[in-house]
């Protein structure tokens, strides 16, 4: 969640509009939130809380690791969507995992 939660002032406009991923503004990402949010998920993932944490943490700190949209490691992030629609698919999964293709490509 604070991966997730690290990038909430970038997701809208001050008018309320949504903002796209790739063109959020990394430099409103909390850093001590994200910074956070690895190292915990990092301790959930020693503790084997669930099978997915380890593909959700990964995700997660590719997107916030990149200093923008074009230096995100799309590839690595398609590679993780594909292996999680094998373990458990859900249309959420397979729209990120197109989402994700698509800004590979």
């Amino acid at each position: 969640m604070l991966l997730q939660e690290s990038r909430r002032a970038a997701r809208s406009s001050p008018e309320g509009d949504l903002i796209l991923l790739d063109q959020l503004d990394r430099s409103l990402w909390n850093g001590d939130q994200i910074t956070e949010g690895i190292s915990f998920t990092e301790t959930l993932l020693h503790r084997a809380v669930s099978v997915l944490t380890p593909w959700r943490r990964d995700v997660a700190a590719a997107h916030a690791e990149g200093s923008s949209s074009a230096s995100t490691e799309w590839r690595q992030i398609t590679s993780l969507y594909n292996r999680l629609i094998r373990i458990q698919s859900s249309p959420v999964v397979e729209l990120n995992s197109a989402v994700a293709i698509a800004m590979r490509e």
